[in-house]
């Protein structure tokens, strides 16, 4: 029986390999910067960015390969039919994705190293507040995710992801609600007060994110509610919050590419929303 080497991740690191993309993009750019600072051997950062460089990659490939499957999927659903007389919508084949470069052999467990450094970190005493959140080392809270737990509360679960430039909301509706509109608000500087952000009967909302001047690290939490006819017909979901950081542009860059029609949905989404001028929500 083969042994499985992964070695148990502690609880600063998400689960999910969105969040994991998010962790190993940010730690990729602060450790070169922080490790000499507090002590760290060049020999153990180096082994630490080869094995990031090796996880970025394969997740970034996974998230394409997913993508790209789904769009097939699509496109093998449509053919089922029998062809329009409008040849303009005829079903097209999905575009060629752009593989990310192979990085070179790891040949070790690629996790190993990684937690090695950050144990480093969080074995000195005199490791700043600023720096630990700098470096994402804080407990990380999960947000809501089993779509069939929608089910059983009176109120649309979210699940936010940090996507590049932008937050991904998730909407997850139990099944009396299908279909039914959803009303988001939005607090950008995570001080309690709540403004309108959107409302839509999508299953996903993209937020762009912008960072004031000066501000590298912030938190966007964000609430929604279930619409009919403009009256709320359920409770308010608990917030759900996200923390923010500039992130490398190749990082960016690399999640965009895998999703050209991300920055067309927030145009659209950010129409929607300014319709009416954000209004505090009192609660």
């Amino acid at each position: 029986m083969k042994k499985n080497l992964r070695p148990s991740l502690p609880n600063y690191i998400p689960e999910s390999e969105g969040g994991q993309v998010m962790w190993l993009g940010n730690y990729k750019i602060h450790l070169p910067t922080l490790g000499p600072v507090y002590g760290l051997t060049e020999v153990s950062i180096l082994a630490a960015m080869t094995c990031i460089n090796g996880l970025l990659a394969t997740l970034t490939t996974i998230g394409l390969i997913r993508k790209c499957l789904s769009e097939w999927v699509v496109v093998n659903e449509e053919l089922q039919y029998d062809k329009p007389v409008d040849a303009s919508v005829t079903p097209q084949w999905p575009p060629q994705p752009t593989w990310p470069a192979l990085p070179a052999p790891i040949q070790v467990n690629a996790w190993q190293p990684i937690l090695e450094t950050t144990r480093s970190f969080l074995a000195k005493s005199n490791l700043s507040t600023q720096d630990r959140i700098t470096l994402m080392l804080n407990p990380y809270v999960p947000t809501q995710r089993k779509a069939h737990s929608a089910e059983n509360f009176n109120y649309p679960l979210i699940q936010l992801t940090q996507q590049g430039s932008f937050v991904e909301v998730r909407i997850t509706r139990g099944n009396r609600f299908k279909g039914k509109m959803v009303r988001l608000v939005i607090d950008y500087s995570n001080s309690g007060v709540y403004h309108n952000l959107a409302m839509s009967t999508d299953k996903m909302v993209l937020v762009p994110i912008v960072y004031p001047a000066g501000v590298t690290v912030m938190t966007y939490s964000i609430r929604a509610v279930y619409m009919s006819n403009g009256q709320q017909v359920s409770d308010w979901c608990p917030a759900a919050s996200i923390v923010l950081r500039n992130e490398d542009p190749e990082m960016a860059a690399m999640q965009l590419a895998a999703d050209p029609q991300a920055l067309e949905r927030s145009v659209q989404n950010m129409l929607s929303a300014v319709q009416t001028q954000p209004q505090l929500v009192v609660e």
